[in-house]
């Protein structure tokens, strides 16, 4: 529920000219180009998720994980009018930390 929050409010963001500005006709390029930058957020957050799941456990890493998340949404809106680099950076921070609880080694057992 908070990727899917995150996507679409971005797209109105960025339609927004009191925020990000962008042309109706670039919107669909800049909103690929911010999730193609965020795959290898994703990528590091897969790769290290395992070893802070041992580290501190399931829970605080799941929950650190997602109050980071919320704390990265809430700071899209203070990122305008700077596409290049502050939202491309909460954007990849937010696919980091967001792919952590997805990559728990539990929920192919209960899903």
């Amino acid at each position: 529920m908070l990727s899917t929050f995150f996507n679409a409010q971005l797209i109105f963001l960025l339609a927004n000219p009191n925020y990000f500005g962008v042309a109706k006709d670039k919107i669909g390029y800049v909103s690929g180009m911010l999730n193609f930058v965020a795959t290898p957020g994703a990528l590091l957050g897969c790769l290290f998720a395992g070893y802070f799941y041992d580290l501190f456990g399931r829970r605080i890493t799941i929950g650190v994980s997602l109050f980071s998340c919320s704390i990265l949404v809430a700071a899209v809106p203070w990122t305008s009018p700077y596409i290049y680099p502050w939202l491309i950076t909460v954007r990849i921070a937010f696919s980091m930390f967001f792919a952590v609880p997805i990559s728990n080694p539990l929920s192919a057992d209960y899903i």
